[in-house]
């Protein structure tokens, strides 16, 4: 069966290789689950070694295995990204928590950007929301706030969007049928030569939320990471 739940991660400090920024640098965590995008608060003047040892929840929807770490510099007028990594979801099914150093790669090279800690435990839950189920939408959550955005319905804020336990009446919510577009190998093969730093079901899910739609899924990995 396919899980789905909420990755709770404390955030605790990272340890980057370099300092980009022009005299100081503000780091921020951005934190990225199929159309879930989790960000943490910045650390200003934080540098080479930023410490928020904050605790950020990060809704799973079913089927999804890859959790994308991104570490950014906060610019006056645009963000920098700075190093990526990964957090391996299915390694933490079994609901344990664990404290990780995720490795960091970027401009130094593959895992030579730094490292980030991090205590990770994963809930499994059922979606209240039939929409999530399948990665409807897209939930941008920013410090702690959600808002869903899908199309034909009107922006969800707390409590509209709720990951938790079963409905105490009984069974949970029967989501709607997944959209009909599938990512196909052939399309996410495209689109990895041009992002081959990226995981393949980061590209197969942003192609889904796209409807297969090339350009506009370009343009959406292009916002996620360097080529």
């Amino acid at each position: 069966a396919l899980r789905q739940g909420t990755l709770r991660v404390t955030l605790v400090q990272a340890k980057l290789a370099k300092n980009y920024g022009l005299g100081r640098m503000d780091p921020f965590c951005k934190l990225t689950c199929g159309n879930f995008i989790v960000t943490s608060s910045v650390v200003p003047n934080g540098a080479k070694e930023p410490r928020w040892n904050q605790v950020l929840d990060v809704p799973v929807p079913a089927g999804h295995r890859v959790c994308r770490v991104e570490i950014f510099d906060m610019g006056t007028f645009s963000d920098r990204l700075i190093a990526w990594g990964s957090i391996d979801i299915a390694a933490r099914f079994d609901g344990l928590p664990v404290e990780q150093w995720i490795h960091l790669s970027g401009k130094q090279g593959q895992d030579k950007e730094g490292v980030v800690l991090v205590r990770l435990q994963f809930q499994e839950a059922y979606v209240h929301n039939p929409h999530l189920a399948y990665g409807y939408g897209h939930t941008v959550v920013q410090h702690g706030q959600p808002v869903l955005v899908t199309p034909g319905y009107p922006p969800q804020y707390p409590p509209g969007v709720t990951v938790g336990v079963p409905p105490a009446y009984g069974a949970p919510v029967h989501p709607r049928p997944p959209p009909t577009y599938q990512a196909t190998a052939e399309d996410i093969g495209q689109l990895r030569s041009m992002f081959p730093d990226l995981d393949d079901e980061i590209i197969g899910s942003v192609l889904q939320a796209n409807s297969g739609n090339k350009e506009a899924s370009i343009n959406s990995l292009l916002s996620m990471g360097p080529r």
